[in-house]
């Protein structure tokens, strides 16, 4: 079926935007995910329906239902990941989130720092 390819692309690149979105957008692609999963099954629904009319010349028809099935049962593990996805991709983190610091740390101070800020203000930083 033609529009099994296309909708692999889309998953595919799905996959990047659930890495690179957090929060309510990679809810949202989770959504899409579910949408590419309901399309690929109807289209290997449609697909089967099509074999049933006629079988391709050249290929054995236990072939050619098997692929059938396979791309039912894709997109169906699309669509319960889009769901899982949906339902509780907030959790999830984001990318780099990892390397982010904390809005309550600061950053240390520099101990020649306070020696030059005194020699500014015009005080000695060696009399105590």
């Amino acid at each position: 079926v033609a529009a099994l390819v296309p909708l692999a692309v889309v998953s595919l690149s799905l996959v990047a935007a659930v890495v690179a979105t957090g929060g309510w957008p990679r809810r949202l692609v989770g959504v899409v995910v579910a949408m590419v999963g309901c399309g690929a099954m109807v289209a290997s629904v449609d697909g089967v329906g099509e074999l049933l009319g006629g079988r391709p010349e050249g290929y054995p028809v236990a072939t050619v239902v098997a692929g059938h099935v396979l791309a039912a049962a894709a997109g169906l593990l699309l669509l319960t990941a889009g769901v899982a996805l949906a339902a509780s991709g907030h959790r999830m983190p984001r990318l780099g989130a990892r390397y982010r610091t904390p809005a309550s740390a600061t950053a240390a101070v520099d101990p020649d720092q306070r020696l030059w800020r005194s020699l500014d203000a015009g005080r000695d930083p060696t009399v105590e």
